[in-house]
């Protein structure tokens, strides 16, 4: 970059910094039920439509459990998409109280916490469900 092209992208960070700044502290502030409740919607509708699409293809390759695995995907989606939502309200919130810039620190961990308590509750999940259907 040259210099006078620094200059120009620095004075446009300038002006448009407050605006940013204002909108980003409107999605902080907002509700972390709110953010659950959608999570939770979202998180059904791709659950049934993931649920479906895993019960055809366990069909199509004569798998004996293959409404339990559909069950386990939609169950996993929708509850994955709930953590994901709860927590991606949260962190920004608990950073800002504690002193930190939610903006730079939020996004690894929220990545960190929506994949590790979405791992977990899919292999949980089939686990489990798993496990009991074949003990009868």
């Amino acid at each position: 970059m040259s210099g006078s092209t620094k200059e120009i992208a620095s004075g446009a960070v300038r002006e448009i910094e407050p605006e940013l700044r204002e909108l980003f502290t409107k999605v902080v502030e907002r509700d972390p039920r709110e953010e659950m409740l959608l999570g939770s919607f979202n998180g059904a509708f791709t659950g049934v439509t993931g649920g479906i699409a895993m019960f055809v293809f366990a069909t199509v390759v004569k798998s004996p459990v293959a409404a339990m695995l559909g069950f386990i995907v939609f169950l996993a989606t929708t509850i994955s998409c709930l953590i994901s939502g709860v927590v991606g309200a949260m962190v920004p919130l608990v950073l800002k109280k504690f002193g930190a810039d939610p903006a730079t620190a939020s996004s690894i961990v929220v990545t960190t916490f929506t994949d590790v308590g979405s791992l977990a509750v899919f292999l949980g999940l089939a686990a489990l469900l798993i496990w009991k259907d074949r003990l009868g």
